[in-house]
């Protein structure tokens, strides 16, 4: 015989012997009639909290990563989260559309150019006209 089989053999007769132990063991007498089982408790909510784990690093991502694919394939939070994403969209168009009204250029007597998200025109130069129109005087621009 192989020495692998040595040194394999006493460990499978060991847990043999332990497994057929611990049945004996458990043997119980059963009651007469159907057995009953006593319905499982709920989880609590604080037996899965992870509220106080901090997201950093690789791992935080990881993990950020899981609770996205946990949240797509559990149907309450799927559902929560849909719904979330669809009213916050809803609202951030709503914002737009009331801003954009709201701030129309040249309603408020400012520069008649559209205001820019990113400001990459110089703003402190004005034309003539616009000196004009602002301070009343007429001025030269120097170029």
């Amino acid at each position: 015989m192989d020495v692998g089989l040595w040194l394999v053999l006493p460990g499978i007769l060991g847990g043999t012997c332990i497994a057929v132990f611990l049945a004996w063991l458990n043997r119980r007498p059963s009651p007469p009639g159907p057995a009953k089982r006593s319905p499982l408790e709920p989880l609590s909510p604080d037996m899965i909290n992870m509220a106080h784990i901090r997201v950093a690093g690789i791992g935080g991502l990881g993990m950020v990563a899981v609770c996205g694919v946990i949240a797509i394939y559990v149907p309450e939070i799927r559902y929560a989260l849909s719904i979330g994403i669809a009213l916050g969209a809803a609202l951030a168009a709503v914002l737009i559309v009331y801003r954009a009204r709201a701030e129309r250029p040249g309603s408020d007597g400012q520069a008649s150019h559209p205001n820019a998200m990113l400001s990459l025109d110089d703003r402190g130069s004005t034309s003539t006209t616009d000196l004009h129109r602002h301070t009343g005087e007429q001025s030269i621009a120097v170029a």
